[in-house]
Formats: C-alpha cells, sequence, structure tokens
C-alpha cells in the first residue's frame, strides 16, 4: 500500500471490492458514480497536481 500524505479533506468509503479508501471529500459523488457503473479506481485527488507537488512530475 501507498503512503499518501492526505492534503485535502477526506472520507473513508467502502470500495466495490470491500476494502476501505481515503477519498478526497470533493470527490466522492463522482467516484460513488464511477464504482456504481462498474469503473475501477486507482487514486482520487481533487488536485493531483498540487497532491505531488512534492516529488516528480
Amino acid at each position: 500500500m501507498t503512503d499518501w500524505t492526505q492534503f485535502h479533506p477526506t472520507q473513508v468509503l467502502t470500495t466495490p471490492n470491500g476494502r476501505e479508501a481515503q477519498i478526497d471529500t470533493e470527490m466522492v459523488p463522482l467516484v460513488r458514480e464511477l464504482w456504481r457503473l462498474g469503473f475501477e479506481t486507482k487514486v482520487a485527488c481533487q488536485d493531483a497536481r498540487e497532491a505531488t507537488r512534492e516529488g516528480p512530475c
């Protein structure tokens, strides 16, 4: 599991496969709809540029 540093408020959701995931609060409605439609998500960050500002792009 990757150790992500959180920059935004998150909400813990249970994924379709039963795991818990921290989802940026502003992304929750989109992620829930993607899951409902059968899509698999990997990362749900509302501003990936800001979240990765300390690392290589």
